[in-house]
């Protein structure tokens, strides 16, 4: 005579079965959405991505370091750049981060905003004529990880093209566009 089956263990297998046809089921879409983000990469190269071709070259100045008087810093690095024409700082690199400097070695104030949307000028072709202070990271903000303050700059006319400045250096930290958002 033939065991009779469990009513029990039928019931277990089905809620098996079908907890395990929907962990296939999310897992097969998580690797399609990884295959469809890879084929975007694939085919769209990721500097166009990141926004390079909208930045532009710093052009290339003389550096007279007879207007550096010795400062003496404790650092790991030291960085001398221009900020705006004829004005040096220098950057400090330590463990606690990076600490901008003028050239007596005492800390810089932030830029306007009207010296921001020059200097975007400047360094991007954007053209900006509109920007924003930015102090605060918000999840999922398009600077991600750029130290702060930072100035967001856009064209009125374009706003999908936005450049982040740094506040205190200037430099140029990120530009974003549809490409990136996508």
């Amino acid at each position: 005579m033939a065991a009779a089956r469990n009513p029990n263990s039928l019931h277990k297998q089905r809620r098996l079965r079908r907890w395990h046809r929907l962990v296939a089921l999310v897992t097969s879409c998580q690797l399609l959405l990884w295959t469809l983000s890879g084929l975007y990469f694939a085919f769209i190269d990721i500097d166009y991505v990141r926004g390079h071709q909208f930045k532009r070259n710093p052009p290339a100045f003389k550096l007279d370091l007879s207007r550096l008087p010795a400062v003496f810093v404790s650092a790991r690095k030291v960085v001398i750049q221009e900020r705006r024409a004829g004005e040096l700082i220098l950057g400090v690199h330590t463990a606690e981060g990076i600490q901008w400097l003028d050239t007596h070695g005492l800390p810089i104030e932030p830029l306007s905003g009207e010296d921001a949307l020059a200097l975007g000028a400047e360094r991007t072709v954007i053209k900006p004529n509109q920007f924003q202070w930015v102090d605060s990271d918000l999840p999922g903000s398009e600077y991600r990880g750029a130290p702060l303050p930072l100035w967001r700059l856009w064209k009125a006319e374009d706003p999908d093209r936005v450049a982040y400045v740094n506040a205190i250096s200037g430099e140029v930290t990120a530009v974003r566009h549809e490409a990136w958002r996508w």
